[in-house]
């Protein structure tokens, strides 16, 4: 903000005009976006919550984005903390939205939604341990080295044990000289992180800022940054690829991914 009023403080009159047009254009469009992602964001949330079984479920690992992960090596349908916390996260930015737009009910009522979301992620998918998922077959817990599951730190409202206790398996079972890999190093089902371990033991972009934002949030900026620089190591040395070998960071996969290529830019 200093740096900024420094800037204004500094201008041209000529240049104070074009700001001041540049800055009406910013807003108006903001206003415009806000009136188009709202309302799908909106329809978006609540086809997850109801839209299957009145529950949020997978269907299929590729859902997720994680294909082809442990956790749904059971059954493909599949109730997953990861799930529930994105809705929490959904349902936050939703109440901040409909703060801007004076709605002061909506905005609670997104704002109790969020909370309930990670709450019922805690109690339905957590052990104390880690996060597990729930297949639809029965209904009962499935834990594997997925690392799927435990991206339910995200949701902001979990309580601080469970926090804790999540930020030390990142650290213990996943984190690597890469990042984190998408399958435990001492699972029996982790593969050694070439071409055919895609989500069974590669490390992907999307999953280290998901959860070095995730750790940052819960307290521990150290292992977010970690995480980060880890991966960045990974970049430099395989390149932007689809996914990267978690023990010698060479590229997997297509060799040229955007989501990897733009973790590079993303910091704590």
């Amino acid at each position: 903000m200093t740096f900024l009023f420094f800037v204004l403080s500094n201008l041209t009159t000529t240049q104070v005009s074009l700001s001041r047009a540049l800055l009406s254009a910013i807003v108006q469009l903001c206003v415009k976006l806000r009136s188009l992602i709202y309302p799908a964001m909106r329809r978006n949330f609540f086809w997850w919550l109801h839209g299957r079984q009145n529950a949020p479920i997978y269907w299929h690992g590729n859902e997720s984005g994680a294909d082809n992960a442990t956790c749904f090596d059971r059954y493909p349908h599949i109730q997953s903390p990861d799930l529930y916390a994105m809705l929490s996260c959904t349902a936050d930015l939703l109440s901040t939205f409909a703060e801007t737009l004076d709605d002061s009910t909506s905005a609670a009522s997104y704002h109790a939604q969020a909370v309930q979301l990670a709450e019922e992620a805690e109690a339905r998918f957590y052990d104390g341990k880690q996060f597990f998922v729930r297949p639809m077959d029965d209904g009962s817990p499935l834990i594997t080295g997925s690392l799927l599951p435990q991206q339910a730190l995200a949701a902001k409202y979990l309580s601080p044990g469970c926090k804790k206790q999540i930020l030390s398996l990142l650290r213990s079972d996943f984190l690597g000289e890469y990042g984190l890999t998408s399958e435990a190093f001492a699972s029996e089902k982790h593969l050694d992180g070439q071409h055919k371990a895609y989500w069974r033991g590669s490390v992907w972009g999307c999953q280290q800022v998901i959860l070095a934002r995730a750790a940052e949030l819960a307290g521990d900026r150290t292992l977010g940054k970690m995480i980060l620089s880890r991966y960045k190591n990974a970049l430099q040395k395989g390149g932007a690829s689809e996914n990267s070998n978690s023990y010698t960071g060479e590229g997997n996969c297509g060799r040229a991914y955007c989501w990897s290529a733009a973790v590079w830019f993303f910091d704590l």
